[in-house]
């Protein structure tokens, strides 16, 4: 199904997608199917797609696939934050959904969410499960981000962290945090938080948005009922280099911003330390000849601890 089977809304739309897009192509147009799809099925509603000055012609492919979703094509890459922000400030629906690209919504998923927000009396913040390609379950829900779940992300295995940082509920409750992947919430709720917090360049806004709603007394709910398929990593070993640069950049972010002295003096050194531990393992496990994955991700991640170490600017490069 494509944007031309959805029929144009009579009224104001009732729900505004954003879908933030960077050198995107292989998988937008997944995504777009499996959205007009749904949104076929549930009334009035609008598409704001924000092009990252792709360079892989994602812009050209979404005006061609859905050429009634209005699409925001910017002359540079400005960060997933700030494009999010262009998105939803632009949009006119009561209600907004946040989704990546690289997720593919399964049947009822949007509605599942829609009615959750729609019918709570309480201001909330809601996110489905995600699934990976084979329909395994895929860590979805986390535990509130603390300073010592940092460094336990930073120091431990990543297989060995993850339990200890997320949850698995069997039905909707609070939970710490969510991931903006696919998130939904109401547009006076997103206007009450102002928006995603754009020194974060790429990765952590997510959280960071999460922990200043339920300061503010905002819920921020599991809805394992509704589910996604989501291609984890699709995109940030496009460019592992960048990947491993904005996602510790932003652990140093987020630490300086809600973890007081300890996230200001003790978080960078940690990230840095932790840094080079997943060096050393890599170079070990690159050093097996059937393992040469690990010695490009090693190579990457050297280059990335290279821009860490030199003084931060007040906006990350892309």
């Amino acid at each position: 199904m494509t944007s031309r089977d959805v029929h144009a809304p009579a009224g104001p739309p009732h729900l505004s997608v954003v879908l933030v897009t960077f050198n995107s192509r292989d998988d937008v147009e997944r995504c777009l199917d499996s959205l007009f799809a749904e949104l076929s099925l549930i009334g009035p509603s609008e598409v704001i797609i924000v092009d990252n000055a792709s360079e892989d012609g994602t812009a050209e492919l979404v005006r061609r696939k859905a050429p009634m979703a209005r699409t925001i094509a910017l002359d540079s890459n400005i960060g997933f934050a700030a494009a999010a922000n262009k998105g939803a400030f632009a949009a006119s629906g009561e209600f907004l959904l946040f989704l990546n690209p690289d997720v593919v919504l399964l049947e009822g998923a949007v509605r599942s969410l829609l009615k959750h927000v729609q019918h709570s009396s309480r201001n909330q913040i809601v996110g489905p499960q995600f699934r990976f390609l084979n329909g395994d379950a895929q860590p979805s829900f986390f535990r509130e981000p603390t300073f010592f779940r940092l460094a336990l992300e930073l120091f431990l295995p990543y297989r060995v962290a993850l339990p200890l940082l997320t949850e698995q509920p069997l039905r909707s409750r609070k939970v710490g945090a969510l991931s903006g992947a696919c998130m939904m919430m109401t547009r006076k709720t997103f206007e009450a938080l102002g928006g995603f917090d754009e020194r974060f360049f790429l990765y952590s806004e997510d959280f960071d948005l999460c922990i200043r709603a339920r300061r503010l007394g905002i819920d921020v709910i599991a809805l394992p009922e509704g589910a996604v398929v989501h291609a984890l990593g699709s995109s940030a070993w496009k460019n592992p280099e960048a990947f491993y640069y904005h996602y510790y950049l932003s652990k140093i972010l987020f630490a300086r911003k809600h973890f007081g002295f300890l996230g200001s003096t003790v978080a960078p050194l940690f990230v840095v330390t932790g840094l080079f531990l997943r060096l050393f393992g890599y170079a070990c496990m690159g050093a097996l000849p059937s393992r040469s994955e690990y010695r490009v991700r090693g190579r990457a991640l050297a280059r990335a601890v290279g821009r860490l170490l030199r003084p931060m600017s007040s906006r990350p490069e892309a």
